[in-house]
């Protein structure tokens, strides 16, 4: 959102503070509706694993990057004893975790998660979904961070396309929600491409951006 009647420093922050409210809000009305689950059901029901998946992005959206991670780490054991054969959660919960591991200085770590999230969601999702997508480019960051430059830019580059085909594919459909999602992708990815030193991929995914964020218009 663009505010033209307030300076570029203003036009960045106002939205930022409103986002931060209202993750702060999130947070909030997370933690009381676990109490609840847990008098409701008990502990360990699917709903406060889901709620407590919900808190830990809350808190990781505002910096809050141990918090987050002991949140979606408590979420995930609740998981496998609860529902061992919800694979499209736990894979995406997975990818969640590295990134937070990947922030918290555990690069090997971030590595292990990310890899068991594309093994679970590859035996659920079609090679081209985008969340099967987006765990690649998490597993590419992860690898990056520990060093395997060439195996981050590979998995990187083997991916972009279809990122690329799954926006123009399902942007005449679901319109810019799934654009939005595809543009998050693209972030991740051109974080992963600097850290690689591959500037031609860099570059290219920029471009992409720019041309994501048109048709979303």
């Amino acid at each position: 959102t663009r505010y033209i009647s307030v300076t570029g420093v203003q036009t960045c922050a106002l939205p930022i503070l409103n986002y931060a409210h209202a993750y702060g809000d999130a947070e909030a009305a997370f933690e009381e509706a676990i109490q609840i689950f847990r008098k409701v059901f008990g502990p360990g029901s699917y709903p406060e694993i889901l709620t407590l998946m919900n808190l830990a992005s809350a808190e990781g959206a505002q910096g809050k990057t141990q918090e987050a991670y002991d949140h979606r780490s408590e979420g995930i054991v609740m998981l496998e004893k609860l529902a061992p054969n919800d694979l499209y959660l736990a894979g995406t919960s997975r990818m969640g975790l590295s990134e937070l591991e990947v922030s918290l200085g555990k690069p090997e770590a971030a590595v292990k998660s990310a890899t068991r999230a594309v093994e679970l969601l590859s035996k659920v999702r079609p090679a081209n979904d985008i969340s099967l997508v987006d765990a690649h480019i998490t597993l590419a960051r992860a690898e990056a961070s520990v060093g395997r430059l060439e195996e981050a830019s590979a998995r990187l580059k083997s991916n972009l396309g279809l990122m690329e085909a799954q926006a123009r594919l399902r942007a005449s459909t679901d319109g810019p929600g799934v654009l939005a999602q595809v543009g998050w992708s693209y972030e991740r990815a051109l974080d992963t491409a600097w850290l690689t030193h591959d500037m031609e991929t860099g570059f290219r995914i920029a471009q992409l951006m720019v041309e994501t964020d048109a048709s979303a218009a």
